[in-house]
Protein backbone atom coordinates (compact mmCIF):
# COMPACT_ATOMS: atom_id res chain seq x y z
CA UNK A 1 0.00 0.00 0.00
CA UNK A 2 1.11 3.21 -1.07
CA UNK A 3 1.27 6.29 1.46
CA UNK A 4 3.07 8.34 4.21
CA UNK A 5 4.95 6.54 6.80
CA UNK A 6 6.04 7.64 10.06
CA UNK A 7 8.97 5.72 11.49
CA UNK A 8 8.87 6.92 14.87
CA UNK A 9 5.32 6.24 15.69
CA UNK A 10 5.28 3.10 13.24
CA UNK A 11 1.76 4.18 11.46
CA UNK A 12 1.53 4.37 7.95
CA UNK A 13 -0.70 6.89 6.10
CA UNK A 14 -1.88 5.77 3.01
CA UNK A 15 -3.08 7.17 -0.18
CA UNK A 16 -6.79 6.67 -1.16
CA UNK A 17 -8.50 7.62 -3.82
CA UNK A 18 -5.46 10.50 -4.35
CA UNK A 19 -5.92 11.56 -0.74
CA UNK A 20 -3.33 11.23 1.61
CA UNK A 21 -5.32 10.07 5.04
CA UNK A 22 -3.79 11.20 7.72
CA UNK A 23 -6.16 10.88 10.41
CA UNK A 24 -4.71 8.58 13.51
CA UNK A 25 -5.58 5.22 13.67
CA UNK A 26 -7.52 5.73 17.38
CA UNK A 27 -9.25 9.25 15.54
CA UNK A 28 -10.53 6.87 12.46
CA UNK A 29 -13.07 4.83 14.84
CA UNK A 30 -14.05 7.58 16.73
CA UNK A 31 -14.81 9.76 13.06
CA UNK A 32 -16.88 6.84 12.02
CA UNK A 33 -19.95 7.07 13.40
CA UNK A 34 -19.59 10.61 12.89
CA UNK A 35 -19.11 10.88 9.46
CA UNK A 36 -21.86 8.01 8.77
CA UNK A 37 -24.74 10.61 10.67
CA UNK A 38 -22.76 13.86 9.06
CA UNK A 39 -23.04 12.21 5.31
CA UNK A 40 -26.94 10.90 6.19
CA UNK A 41 -28.01 14.08 6.97
CA UNK A 42 -26.60 16.01 4.43
CA UNK A 43 -27.85 13.77 2.14
CA UNK A 44 -31.20 14.38 3.36
CA UNK A 45 -30.62 18.02 3.55
CA UNK A 46 -29.94 17.88 0.15
CA UNK A 47 -26.04 19.06 0.24
CA UNK A 48 -24.14 18.70 -2.98
CA UNK A 49 -25.07 17.54 -6.60
CA UNK A 50 -23.52 15.71 -9.66
CA UNK A 51 -23.35 18.61 -11.96
CA UNK A 52 -19.57 20.12 -11.63
CA UNK A 53 -21.08 23.97 -12.64
CA UNK A 54 -23.18 23.19 -9.01
CA UNK A 55 -19.28 23.27 -7.32
CA UNK A 56 -17.47 26.20 -9.67
CA UNK A 57 -20.91 28.99 -8.74
CA UNK A 58 -20.56 28.54 -5.09
CA UNK A 59 -21.38 30.30 -2.77
CA UNK A 60 -22.47 33.22 -5.47
CA UNK A 61 -25.19 30.88 -7.07
CA UNK A 62 -26.90 27.65 -5.87
CA UNK A 63 -27.72 25.95 -8.51
CA UNK A 64 -29.90 23.30 -7.14
CA UNK A 65 -31.79 25.99 -5.76
CA UNK A 66 -32.01 24.12 -2.06
CA UNK A 67 -30.01 26.60 0.18
CA UNK A 68 -29.75 29.30 -1.94
CA UNK A 69 -30.72 31.88 1.61
CA UNK A 70 -27.56 30.42 3.41
CA UNK A 71 -25.29 30.37 0.26
CA UNK A 72 -26.06 33.95 0.04
CA UNK A 73 -24.81 34.58 4.06
CA UNK A 74 -21.73 32.75 2.69
CA UNK A 75 -21.31 34.79 -0.39
CA UNK A 76 -21.39 37.92 1.93
CA UNK A 77 -19.42 36.84 4.14
CA UNK A 78 -16.84 35.92 1.96
CA UNK A 79 -16.70 39.02 -0.23
CA UNK A 80 -15.73 40.45 3.46
CA UNK A 81 -13.14 38.09 3.91
CA UNK A 82 -11.68 39.09 0.61
CA UNK A 83 -11.44 42.47 1.45
CA UNK A 84 -9.79 41.72 4.48
CA UNK A 85 -7.47 38.61 3.14
CA UNK A 86 -6.55 40.75 -0.02
CA UNK A 87 -5.25 44.25 2.32
CA UNK A 88 -3.03 41.55 4.50
CA UNK A 89 -1.26 39.66 1.54
CA UNK A 90 -1.29 42.35 -0.86
CA UNK A 91 0.45 41.37 -4.11
CA UNK A 92 2.36 38.21 -2.11
CA UNK A 93 1.22 34.82 -2.96
CA UNK A 94 0.72 32.99 0.31
CA UNK A 95 0.45 29.42 1.67
CA UNK A 96 -3.16 28.75 2.94
CA UNK A 97 -4.90 25.91 5.37
CA UNK A 98 -8.68 25.63 4.81
CA UNK A 99 -9.33 23.68 8.02
CA UNK A 100 -13.24 21.95 7.68
CA UNK A 101 -12.53 22.23 3.36
CA UNK A 102 -15.83 20.46 2.44
CA UNK A 103 -16.71 20.40 -1.26
CA UNK A 104 -13.28 22.73 -1.49
CA UNK A 105 -15.39 26.04 -2.93
CA UNK A 106 -13.58 28.05 -0.83
CA UNK A 107 -10.09 26.75 -1.21
CA UNK A 108 -11.08 26.92 -5.24
CA UNK A 109 -11.61 30.52 -4.93
CA UNK A 110 -8.47 31.39 -3.23
CA UNK A 111 -6.70 29.51 -5.46
CA UNK A 112 -8.25 31.06 -8.21
CA UNK A 113 -6.52 34.01 -6.80
CA UNK A 114 -3.18 32.01 -7.28
CA UNK A 115 -2.18 31.10 -3.76
CA UNK A 116 -1.47 27.47 -2.83
CA UNK A 117 -4.19 25.99 -0.43
CA UNK A 118 -4.28 22.67 1.61
CA UNK A 119 -7.86 21.58 1.94
CA UNK A 120 -7.94 19.46 5.38
CA UNK A 121 -11.17 17.57 6.34
CA UNK A 122 -12.03 14.49 7.29
CA UNK A 123 -14.61 13.49 4.73
CA UNK A 124 -13.73 12.27 1.31
CA UNK A 125 -17.04 12.57 -0.19
CA UNK A 126 -17.44 12.82 -3.82
CA UNK A 127 -20.77 14.75 -3.33
CA UNK A 128 -19.83 17.26 0.33
CA UNK A 129 -15.94 16.17 1.11
CA UNK A 130 -12.58 16.42 -0.63
CA UNK A 131 -14.02 14.11 -3.65
CA UNK A 132 -15.58 17.24 -4.91
CA UNK A 133 -12.29 18.80 -5.90
CA UNK A 134 -12.58 16.69 -8.82
CA UNK A 135 -15.45 19.25 -10.21
CA UNK A 136 -12.99 22.51 -9.95
CA UNK A 137 -11.24 23.19 -13.21
CA UNK A 138 -7.19 22.37 -13.53
CA UNK A 139 -6.43 25.86 -12.93
CA UNK A 140 -7.12 25.71 -9.75
CA UNK A 141 -7.15 22.11 -8.76
CA UNK A 142 -3.37 22.29 -9.35
CA UNK A 143 -3.25 24.58 -6.62
CA UNK A 144 -5.11 22.57 -4.14
CA UNK A 145 -3.70 20.15 -1.91
CA UNK A 146 -6.15 17.92 -0.47
CA UNK A 147 -5.56 16.16 3.20
CA UNK A 148 -7.52 14.11 4.79
CA UNK A 149 -7.12 14.84 8.91
CA UNK A 150 -8.91 16.26 11.50
CA UNK A 151 -8.54 19.97 12.42
CA UNK A 152 -7.77 19.14 16.39
CA UNK A 153 -4.71 17.11 14.91
CA UNK A 154 -3.52 18.98 12.22
CA UNK A 155 -0.17 16.43 10.61
CA UNK A 156 1.91 19.57 9.73
CA UNK A 157 5.28 21.23 11.71
CA UNK A 158 5.19 24.73 13.52
CA UNK A 159 4.75 28.02 11.41
CA UNK A 160 4.02 25.99 7.61
CA UNK A 161 1.45 28.79 6.66
CA UNK A 162 0.34 32.54 6.24
CA UNK A 163 -2.77 32.11 6.60
CA UNK A 164 -5.25 29.40 8.27
CA UNK A 165 -9.12 29.89 7.54
CA UNK A 166 -11.94 28.30 9.85
CA UNK A 167 -15.19 28.50 7.23
CA UNK A 168 -17.98 27.35 8.72
CA UNK A 169 -16.22 24.55 10.73
CA UNK A 170 -15.49 25.74 13.62
CA UNK A 171 -18.36 25.08 15.43
CA UNK A 172 -17.79 20.87 15.00
CA UNK A 173 -15.01 20.96 17.02
CA UNK A 174 -15.22 19.19 20.27
CA UNK A 175 -12.77 21.72 22.31
CA UNK A 176 -12.61 24.93 20.54
CA UNK A 177 -9.53 26.18 22.48
CA UNK A 178 -7.39 23.14 21.56
CA UNK A 179 -8.79 23.63 17.89
CA UNK A 180 -7.68 27.11 18.08
CA UNK A 181 -4.07 26.35 19.41
CA UNK A 182 -3.57 24.05 17.38
CA UNK A 183 -4.10 26.20 14.27
CA UNK A 184 -2.30 29.07 15.58
CA UNK A 185 0.92 26.74 15.86
CA UNK A 186 1.32 26.13 12.24
CA UNK A 187 0.63 29.57 11.47
CA UNK A 188 4.31 31.49 10.64
CA UNK A 189 4.62 34.63 12.37
CA UNK A 190 2.68 38.07 11.11
CA UNK A 191 0.11 35.67 9.54
CA UNK A 192 -3.69 35.70 9.77
CA UNK A 193 -6.00 33.11 11.25
CA UNK A 194 -9.49 33.95 10.34
CA UNK A 195 -13.36 32.44 11.68
CA UNK A 196 -15.67 32.33 8.93
CA UNK A 197 -19.96 31.41 9.32
CA UNK A 198 -19.76 29.62 12.88
CA UNK A 199 -22.21 30.84 15.21
CA UNK A 200 -21.42 33.65 17.38
CA UNK A 201 -24.43 34.42 21.17
CA UNK A 202 -24.27 37.01 23.43
CA UNK A 203 -25.77 34.42 25.62
CA UNK A 204 -24.14 30.95 26.59
CA UNK A 205 -27.68 29.73 27.11
CA UNK A 206 -28.81 30.39 23.59
CA UNK A 207 -26.07 28.52 22.24
CA UNK A 208 -26.80 25.65 24.55
CA UNK A 209 -30.60 25.39 23.35
CA UNK A 210 -29.29 25.77 19.53
CA UNK A 211 -27.55 22.39 20.35
CA UNK A 212 -30.95 20.87 22.09
CA UNK A 213 -33.01 21.99 18.97
CA UNK A 214 -30.50 20.44 17.07
CA UNK A 215 -30.33 16.87 19.02
CA UNK A 216 -34.55 17.13 19.24
CA UNK A 217 -34.09 17.87 15.43
CA UNK A 218 -31.58 14.88 14.54
CA UNK A 219 -33.68 12.38 16.69
CA UNK A 220 -37.15 12.99 14.61
CA UNK A 221 -35.36 12.77 11.48
CA UNK A 222 -33.78 9.33 12.14
CA UNK A 223 -35.06 7.77 15.37
CA UNK A 224 -31.69 7.83 16.81
CA UNK A 225 -29.62 10.10 19.14
CA UNK A 226 -27.14 12.32 17.66
CA UNK A 227 -23.31 11.06 17.54
CA UNK A 228 -20.60 13.45 19.32
CA UNK A 229 -19.33 16.06 17.57
CA UNK A 230 -22.28 16.46 15.39
CA UNK A 231 -24.21 18.38 17.74
CA UNK A 232 -21.40 20.56 17.13
CA UNK A 233 -20.32 23.50 19.03
CA UNK A 234 -20.78 28.27 19.23
CA UNK A 235 -18.77 30.98 20.35
CA UNK A 236 -19.84 33.58 22.56
CA UNK A 237 -19.25 37.39 23.19
CA UNK A 238 -17.32 36.03 26.31
CA UNK A 239 -15.24 33.67 24.13
CA UNK A 240 -14.42 36.28 21.80
CA UNK A 241 -13.13 38.64 24.92
CA UNK A 242 -10.58 35.62 25.95
CA UNK A 243 -9.82 35.18 22.50
CA UNK A 244 -8.59 39.05 22.09
CA UNK A 245 -6.78 38.75 25.50
CA UNK A 246 -4.61 35.80 23.85
CA UNK A 247 -4.10 37.23 20.39
CA UNK A 248 -4.97 40.67 18.59
CA UNK A 249 -8.13 40.45 17.25
CA UNK A 250 -10.44 41.97 14.66
CA UNK A 251 -14.06 41.68 14.71
CA UNK A 252 -15.69 42.63 11.24
CA UNK A 253 -19.19 42.54 10.71
CA UNK A 254 -20.43 41.80 6.69
CA UNK A 255 -23.40 43.40 5.91
CA UNK A 256 -26.24 40.89 5.09
CA UNK A 257 -29.37 43.08 5.13
CA UNK A 258 -31.56 45.22 7.45
CA UNK A 259 -33.81 41.48 7.62
CA UNK A 260 -31.02 39.59 9.14
CA UNK A 261 -29.95 42.73 11.26
CA UNK A 262 -33.67 43.04 12.82
CA UNK A 263 -33.81 39.00 13.96
CA UNK A 264 -32.67 39.68 17.45
CA UNK A 265 -35.40 41.99 17.53
CA UNK A 266 -37.87 39.73 16.06
CA UNK A 267 -36.84 37.07 18.17
CA UNK A 268 -37.07 39.43 21.44
CA UNK A 269 -40.62 40.40 20.69
CA UNK A 270 -42.14 37.18 19.97
CA UNK A 271 -40.26 35.47 23.26
CA UNK A 272 -37.82 33.03 20.79
CA UNK A 273 -34.44 32.54 21.90
CA UNK A 274 -31.64 34.56 20.52
CA UNK A 275 -30.49 34.11 16.67
CA UNK A 276 -26.92 33.06 15.93
CA UNK A 277 -24.87 36.23 14.59
CA UNK A 278 -22.31 35.13 11.93
CA UNK A 279 -19.00 37.76 12.25
CA UNK A 280 -15.47 37.65 10.89
CA UNK A 281 -13.02 36.88 13.34
CA UNK A 282 -9.37 37.75 12.39
CA UNK A 283 -6.69 36.21 14.95
CA UNK A 284 -3.26 38.02 14.22
CA UNK A 285 0.22 36.30 15.27
CA UNK A 286 2.64 39.20 15.77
Amino acid sequence: MSGWRCEKEKILFPVEGGIPNFLLPGRREVLTEFLSAYQQIRTVEGWGDTAAQYYRELPYKDLSGKHSRIWTIRARTFDRFLLHFSQQVGRRRVRCLDLGAGNCWFAARIAELGHTVVALDVSPDLRDGLGALSNFPRSQHSRIIPVRADFDAIPFGPEAFDVVVFNASLHYSSDVWSSLSGAMAVLKRHGVLYILDSPIYRNFEAGSQMIRERKQRFASLFGIDMPVRYDGSFLTHLMLHEIATRHRTEVLRPAYGIRWALRPVVACVLGRREPASFMIVALHKD
